[in-house]
């Protein structure tokens, strides 16, 4: 798999992961993903988060949720 489709396939998981947010279970992230620029500071976020913490996407949605502010 070249690096650009490894890039899209990844950014497809985590575009799936981040439309299960609601309002009710992530507010926070919720909040973000209603404009393109907070989706992609979230996706960027997650992105990180994988690469450095080794942990699924989900968990990494929920680490940004405590997280943010």
């Amino acid at each position: 798999m070249e690096d650009k489709e490894v890039q899209q396939s990844v950014r497809a998981e985590i575009r799936k992961h981040l439309s299960q947010c609601t309002e009710a279970s992530t507010p926070k992230v919720f909040a973000l993903l209603q404009t393109p620029e907070g989706y992609r500071k979230v996706e960027s976020m997650v992105i990180f988060i994988l690469i450095y913490d080794q942990i699924t996407i989900g968990a990494a949605i929920s680490n940004i949720e405590a997280e943010l502010v």
